[in-house]
């Protein structure tokens, strides 16, 4: 809260990016490097904004996630096809009928 009244006294809390732009901003910034002024306010941004800060941790945490199981296809290391047994089937069916006449 600090940093953000400190830019309001600037008058830079109005040159920041909104929510949205800096949602797909970091987005973007995944597949290229962004110009420096977009990173400049993105990084502005995520001083004061401790939701876009959120929501680019759980973006990375994605990216990064699926460039891993990218490469283990790749090197046919890819998890093997799981199935449930038929008995944890009918467990399972089980719990949701009586969840269902609760």
């Amino acid at each position: 809260m600090k940093s953000l009244l400190a830019l309001a006294r600037m008058g830079l809390i109005h040159f920041l990016p909104p929510c949205e732009v800096v949602a797909q901003r970091l987005s973007d910034s995944l597949d290229r490097r962004l110009p420096l002024r977009e990173r400049i306010g993105v990084k502005l941004h995520l001083l004061i904004c401790v939701f876009c800060t959120w929501y680019g941790r759980q973006i990375l945490f994605v990216h990064d996630a699926f460039r891993r199981y990218a490469e283990l296809i790749e090197k046919g290391d890819a998890l093997p096809d799981v199935r449930l047994s038929e008995e944890a089937k009918a467990r399972i069916k089980k719990a949701l009928q009586e969840s269902d006449g609760a």
